[in-house]
């Protein structure tokens, strides 16, 4: 059993080190591109989306103030796919997103169910160290940004996957890295990280519950109550401002026993601030 899991952690890492190196070398091409170079990356096929029903939730109703606007993509109109993220799309169509936080996670994101890549790694091959996947209500639609992505990864001991988010409950580490870069096949991202916490994920009756369906619904204050609550929770302060129609991006990973998860939560840094504005917001 040792013996298989060396194995694993050895291959998931070098698979994920050689998808990274193929991911950055196209990304630094496509950095010198025109947009009507990196327009020449068609949609040529929608992905697969989330169910009808999440996707029919999210559709804004203009006529309440408090409903979520379906918001297009402001840099991409068009949906074209990103360069960079269709190059390693041929190794796997699961491929969404890319996801980097600072010296800990440089990955791609899948998108399937919520069991496939428990135990599958991101070639398909059974493995305990599983891959970094999206939440399935994630709805990759070409005309409507999602508001929310949760992301998932198992803890694991050697380190791979999300196994090293742990050091954001330490202040330090939090205060030295508190952005993280989230790419998608339609636009690229910067979130500031607003809340790290512990939560209970299955008892409404322990006072660190969170009901993550709340961030999926289509209402702003129901959503910006949640968004609060997170908050609440975390173990560090800052004064980063925070909207019930924030895009949001949660790194979510086991902690403790069954009921717990450790919450990595940040929210988009918006069109009038900067890396340098929001940093002097965090202590």
């Amino acid at each position: 059993m040792l013996c298989r899991y060396a194995v694993e952690t050895v291959t998931a890492r070098r698979e994920q080190q050689t998808m990274a190196d193929a991911y950055h070398a196209q990304a630094d091409v496509s950095s010198g591109e025109t947009p009507a170079d990196t327009a020449s990356v068609p949609a040529a096929s929608t992905p697969e989306t989330a169910p009808a029903e999440e996707a029919s939730a999210t559709v804004s109703d203009e006529g309440s103030d408090d409903t979520l606007p379906i918001v297009v993509y402001p840099q991409n109109p068009n949906a074209t796919y990103d360069a960079a993220l269709a190059s390693v799309r041929n190794q796997n169509a699961d491929i969404m997103a890319w996801l980097q936080v600072d010296e800990l996670v440089d990955s791609a994101v899948v998108l399937r169910d919520n069991t496939y890549y428990l135990n599958h790694d991101i070639s398909g091959r059974s493995s305990s160290h599983g891959a970094i996947f999206l939440d399935e209500r994630t709805a990759f639609v070409m005309n409507r940004r999602p508001y929310t992505f949760i992301v998932y990864g198992h803890n694991m001991k050697s380190g791979t996957m999300f196994g090293r988010l742990k050091k954001y409950e330490g202040s330090d580490w939090y205060y030295a890295h508190p952005f993280i870069t989230f790419n998608t096949l339609y636009e690229e991202g910067e979130y500031a990280v607003f809340s790290v916490a512990v939560l209970n994920v299955e008892s409404s009756a322990d006072p660190s519950y969170v009901d993550f369906d709340e961030l999926y619904v289509s209402g702003r204050t129901e959503r910006m109550a949640c968004i609060d609550r997170i908050r609440s929770l975390s173990l560090h302060c800052n004064r980063i401002p925070l909207s019930g129609d924030d895009q949001l991006l949660l790194l979510i990973t086991c902690d403790g026993d069954d009921a717990e998860r450790l919450v990595v939560a940040a929210r988009r840094i918006r069109s009038d601030e900067s890396r340098e504005s929001l940093q002097k917001l965090i202590p």
